[in-house]
Formats: C-alpha cells, structure tokens, sequence
C-alpha cells in the first residue's frame, strides 16, 4: 500500500498552471491539426493560374470566333493531342434507370375497406 501511495505521490502534479482552462488541451494536437497558411496558399495558388489560364484560352477563342483567325490553331491542337494521350480515362456514370419516370399508383393504392360509421366509432370490414 505504500508503494502504491508513494508511487501516486511521484507521478500526479497538480497545480493551478497545468489544470488552467485557459490552456489547450493535452490531446487536442491529435484531433486537430493546424496547417499554416503557406499550406493553404499553394493549392488556392494553382486554383487561381488554372482559372487564369482556362479565362485566357476562352478568350483567345472568343477573338479567333470574331476574327476569323485560326492561324497557329494546328498546333494547339498537336499540344492537345499529346496531353489527351497522358490524361486517364475517366468512368463514365451509369444513367440513372428510374429518374424522371412516375410511380405506378397500383402499387401505391391503399386497399379498399367497408367503412361504416356508427356515432364516434368507426368499424372496418370486408367488401
């Protein structure tokens, strides 16, 4: 017993700095990990060129359309062949078999009861 006691005495510390509500709890690292903003910035960082450079192209369609200018369109088209060879073929989504189609209201019909009304109470029966 008391090696027990002795053993508690040496590994409890209480004290007012450690219990404080003010401090982060000890595992609140293991829950929720802070990323720093330089983290956050790269992928908004290559969302906003691709943005950039998607904006570009389409106007540089938009004023070969009003021109009437396709020079140079050969070899964009060359650039586009080489990367549909990297890109991965994406799966296609199966139609959806059901959508847009009504319910058959035969399998929604309630079936029919003799109803009989009798002052307050009501009596069902078959046909």
């Amino acid at each position: 017993m008391e090696e027990l006691s002795r053993a508690l005495a040496s590994s409890f510390s209480v004290s007012e700095d450690l219990n404080s509500t003010a401090a982060p709890h000890p595992r609140l690292s293991q829950y929720k990990s802070k990323f720093s903003s330089l983290e956050q910035s790269e992928p908004r960082q290559r969302l906003l060129e691709l943005q950039k450079s998607k904006r570009l192209d389409y106007v540089n369609h938009a004023r070969r359309l009003a021109e009437d200018d396709w020079t140079g369109m050969e070899s964009e088209e060359e650039d586009k062949k080489d990367d549909e060879e990297m890109d991965i073929d994406t799966v296609e989504k199966l139609p959806k078999r059901y959508a847009n189609q009504p319910l058959i209201a035969k399998l929604l019909a309630v079936p029919v009861l003799h109803i009989s009304w009798k002052g307050n109470h009501m009596l069902c029966g078959p046909l």
